[in-house]
């Protein structure tokens, strides 16, 4: 039985050095297993801290997005607001054009008209010479006829005045026309 001690214990000492060896091996690989692991969670804290950048820029690109399409509403919005005013300017011009076309036709026509009065009233201005001529000669004749022509001088005198007053309104009218005219 001794015999059977030493060899079981020398068989163990024998098997004693593989198995340290065995086991230094195993820790080694436990010890690197660790730093990998270590190593990756290092990688994936990296990883977690990028994809949390990431997001935030997303997020303020996002953002940014939405105030871009605002602002494009808002000029889409005042774009429409140009061409309906455009569109009311246009209306309003056409109908300017338009008034602008009646005014002138009504200055045209005014225009004839002040030429027929003012053909008119130097017409007015020729007749009432020629009353007042007419007038002179009737007053000569009643101071050749004497006493019994004296009703008749007073008459050719009034006739003279009235001839002067329409004169004076005749070529008035003249001059307020060629005022007009200018």
């Amino acid at each position: 039985m001794l015999k059977w001690f030493k060899a079981a214990s020398s068989d163990a000492v024998s098997h004693e050095e593989p198995a340290r060896r065995e086991d230094s091996a195993a820790l080694n690989v436990v010890k690197r297993l660790a730093r990998s692991i270590s190593n990756v969670g290092k990688d994936a804290a990296e990883v977690r801290g990028v994809l949390e950048d990431t997001q935030r820029v997303v997020q303020a690109q996002g953002q940014a997005m939405q105030a871009l399409a605002q602002q494009l509403d808002q000029i889409g919005q005042a774009q429409a607001a140009i061409a309906a005013a455009t569109a009311q300017s246009a209306a309003a011009v056409q109908r300017a054009r338009g008034a602008l076309g009646v005014v002138g036709e009504e200055v045209v026509g005014m225009a004839a008209t002040l030429n027929q009065v003012s053909e008119a009233a130097a017409e007015i201005t020729k007749i009432s010479l020629q009353t007042r001529l007419v007038a002179f000669n009737a007053a000569v004749e009643a101071k050749h006829a004497g006493d019994a022509g004296r009703g008749f001088a007073v008459v050719a005198e009034a006739v003279k005045a009235l001839a002067g007053q329409v004169e004076a309104s005749s070529k008035a009218i003249v001059r307020a026309i060629t005022s007009l005219q200018e």
